[in-house]
């Protein structure tokens, strides 16, 4: 079972970051793209760039389209980069300099679509339209579907997606319920699987929720990065730290610049006491997600860890401007309060140490 009893002992800040895993797993996943050369500018400079967001859906707009190659091309430099949308049909490309983009998506059996925008220093919008080679034979909701889900029967999507609406509603009951539906009429539905074991997880069924993530990566042959992420998580939490790290690299070989995917990976190198590493990777989480409140508090506890307590409050403040109104926020402050007298200590101890340089 995930841990969400906050100690206040300073010396482990009480494995905060175990309690907002939990969260984590509650929000769907990021709309990070896969295959981005990993070129990001550092955080002194993240400002100076921009970014391209988007999103890919079939001709009828309300369908987004997974797995779809996603060029992004400067007209000015004349480079490119190449990734593939989300799960959810969303891509992001960080990095940028300013200029003129033009972005393409191209998919077999459909015309190639095309926006140009403008990159500014910050975040640029696009929204892509994939077009059938040949006209869609109509169907019962006279929709299309992304290229994936044909093969997936409309009820099994209708049942898939109030389990989402289930869960978005804090019901994970009736959202375990649907999922299971979903999963009954196509059991190769890993995308089910994966939010079923988000599901099972708000009704602290670790095991069950395992079961369920082992599966989406099964079914999706290991492409499905975030059920890779969440499981590696789980083992983490069950004193598998070494296990969990080897599932956890293996969905980011898939996803090399999912912030969530460095973020889980530092946890399950905290555990085993790795912490040059642990701080490295959630500093890859910052870089390329910046107002990663979460990631603050492991680096809260790596700093606990070597009595760096002036560096530790740094981190706790840094947690509450980012997320003053988080569920845990109260909590956080009253450690923060311990851990600014241990500073303030901490400083006076160091003073005293330090010679007098009047002194012969």
């Amino acid at each position: 079972m995930i841990l969400s009893e906050l100690r206040l002992n300073p010396h482990i800040t009480s494995l905060i970051f175990v309690f907002l895993l939990f969260l984590m797993l509650m929000r769907p996943p990021l709309a990070s793209a896969q295959g981005i050369s990993g070129d990001f500018l550092p955080d002194s400079s993240f400002e100076r760039s921009g970014e391209i967001l988007g999103t890919v859906h079939l001709d009828s707009g309300d369908l987004p389209v997974g797995q779809i190659t996603i060029t992004v091309r400067s007209l000015s430099l004349g480079i490119s980069r190449t990734v593939l949308s989300d799960f959810d049909g969303t891509f992001r490309v960080r990095g940028l300099s300013p200029g003129t983009y033009q972005v393409i998506a191209e998919a077999e059996g459909y015309h190639s679509a095309y926006a140009t925008t403008q990159v500014n220093g910050f975040t640029s919008d696009v929204s892509l339209n994939l077009k059938p080679l040949r006209p869609a034979s109509s169907s019962a909701g006279g929709a299309s579907i992304s290229i994936r889900e044909l093969k997936i029967p409309e009820k099994a999507r209708d049942e898939y997606q109030r389990g989402l609406d289930s869960l978005a509603k804090q019901d994970a009951a009736a959202s375990i319920a649907h999922l299971n539906k979903a999963i009954k009429i196509s059991p190769g539905y890993y995308e089910a699987y994966y939010h079923l074991g988000v599901a099972e997880i708000r009704m602290n069924h670790a095991q069950e929720a395992m079961d369920a993530f082992q599966k989406a990566i099964d079914l999706s042959d290991g492409r499905f990065a975030m059920a890779q992420f969440a499981y590696g998580l789980l083992l983490s939490d069950r004193g598998k730290p070494e296990e969990g790290e080897r599932i956890i690299r293996a969905g980011l070989e898939t996803k090399p610049d999912a912030p969530d995917g460095h973020f889980f990976l530092s946890i399950a190198l905290y555990r085993q006491n790795r912490l040059d590493e642990s701080e490295e990777s959630v500093r890859k989480a910052l870089l390329r997600k910046p107002n990663l409140a979460d990631a603050y508090l492991i680096l809260s506890d790596i700093h606990a860890k070597r009595n760096d307590y002036q560096s530790q409050l740094q981190d706790l403040d840094t947690f509450l401007k980012i997320a003053p109104n988080a569920l845990q926020a109260e909590k956080i402050r009253q450690i923060r309060e311990v851990v600014e007298r241990l500073a303030a200590s901490s400083s006076t101890v160091n003073a005293i140490a330090q010679p007098d340089p009047a002194q012969p």
